[in-house]
């Protein structure tokens, strides 16, 4: 029995199908193709008829001389055939789930085979998705902390909970040292959920999240750069925006500018998002997963339909903002939006202060502070930045809430005054 009904032949040609659906070039998918017959020749010499981890491991050793655990680059021994690990890695995703993924992480390695931690691991995940209200990226950061954690464990030699001491804890945390002190705060509860979860439920005799330190960082310690309104007028002044991608970009940074929206948000927008009659933008975020209906402004929505009809690839994607180049699908996910950011910052001839973050979520602080200059409430300017908590709001903005004005602004007012 096998997991999946499909050869690898055909997975493969199912792949080399759905790429040249997908719009990849001719020189690709051909680079697809020619590793993918090096590999069918493997495997018709040995006989292989359905795909497997082990055998591709067993090509690439044989084929290349790489002797991996897992189809993951380790930055180390692989450099030179990185496309090859990669075109395995989307034959393995397809043939176990039927769907193409051509974008993986470089650096993540799974829990080592380690029968006691992938046993743990595998209960503690099913708890994160099925008993707790987590919204995907969380789970995915306590997910890295605790395979992280484990892989450092087994290469300790380390098999069981209750061999982890005050010394190993040490050791643990140290693997996050080199991470901001808010970062290493989040490992730290992660890290205390994880051993919470196993003690709970008799995976061990000790009750390992007691020896684990209590670290507290104050809400306020984390202030982010913002940029002034001349600034970003300047960073949106410099978007060539006769060229296709330059009208995305410009799309992309003046809803950020104009209206806040977080990077994961602008990167889910979708075209039915936008309701041209009352001139309003619908959408659910996706840290507080509430629905907000926000104004489409005037340039704003001139800005998008200019994209629509001028740059926007011709795709079966539903989402607004689209690749420059093929595969023309949607936007990587955050990354993709912080990419843009920066090369247009950089473009803009505008200077990242040392020390500061200045990510997109900078633009978000600064129309938070232009609305803060305009004497704008702070549960307004809450609503406006989606925020859950005024605390955030008030973090994000450095205020003292006894100093708030009580007076109701336009927010398309502000918005065409100054920026």
């Amino acid at each position: 029995m096998h997991n999946n009904d499909l050869t690898i032949k055909a997975c493969i040609e199912k792949i080399l199908e759905t790429m040249h659906d997908l719009g990849y070039s001719k020189g690709n998918i051909e680079a697809y193709e020619h590793s993918y017959n090096t590999f069918l020749k493997f495997c018709s010499q040995n006989n292989y008829t359905y795909f497997r981890e082990e055998i591709a491991l067993e090509f690439l050793k044989q084929t290349y001389g790489l002797e991996l655990k897992c189809l993951v680059y380790d930055n180390v021994n692989t450099k030179h055939y990185r496309w090859r690990l990669r075109h395995l890695r989307v034959l393995s995703e397809y043939s176990r789930n039927q769907i193409f993924i051509s974008k993986f992480s470089k650096f993540h390695k799974p829990v080592e085979k380690d029968d006691y931690w992938n046993k743990l691991y595998t209960l503690f995940m099913n708890h994160l998705k099925n008993d707790c209200d987590y919204a995907d990226s969380t789970i995915r950061s306590k997910e890295l902390t605790i395979r992280t954690t484990m892989n450092f464990l087994i290469q300790l030699d380390i098999h069981s909970l209750d061999e982890i001491s005050p010394k190993i804890i040490n050791k643990i945390i140290s693997k996050f040292i080199h991470e901001s002190s808010k970062s290493v705060t989040y490992r730290i509860r992660h890290l205390k959920q994880f051993f919470t979860f196993c003690f709970d439920n008799n995976l061990c005799r000790n009750d390992t999240s007691s020896i684990i330190p209590h670290v507290t960082i104050p809400h306020t310690a984390y202030l982010p750069a913002s940029w002034s309104a001349d600034e970003a007028r300047q960073l949106l002044d410099s978007i060539d925006r006769t060229s296709s991608t330059g009208k995305r970009d410009y799309a992309i940074l003046l809803i950020a500018c104009r209206l806040g929206l977080r990077a994961c948000d602008i990167c889910r927008l979708q075209l039915e998002d936008f309701n041209w009659e009352t001139k309003e933008i619908h959408l659910i975020q996706k840290k507080t997963q509430n629905a907000i209906v926000l104004p489409l402004l005037n340039d704003i929505g001139w800005a998008v339909i200019d994209y629509i009809k001028n740059g926007r690839p011709k795709t079966r994607d539903s989402h607004l903002f689209i690749r420059a180049i093929p595969p023309y699908n949607a936007l990587a996910g955050s990354s993709a939006i912080e990419n843009i950011f920066t090369f247009r910052i950089h473009n803009a001839g505008l200077r990242i202060p040392r020390g500061k973050n200045c990510g997109i979520h900078s633009l978000r602080h600064t129309l938070g502070s232009i609305l803060l200059e305009k004497e704008t409430p702070l549960p307004i300017i809450s609503q406006i930045l989606g925020h859950q908590s005024i605390k955030s709001t008030s973090t994000y903005l450095r205020l003292n809430m006894k100093g708030l004005a009580e007076c109701p602004i336009d927010p398309d007012k502000v918005f065409n005054d100054e920026i």
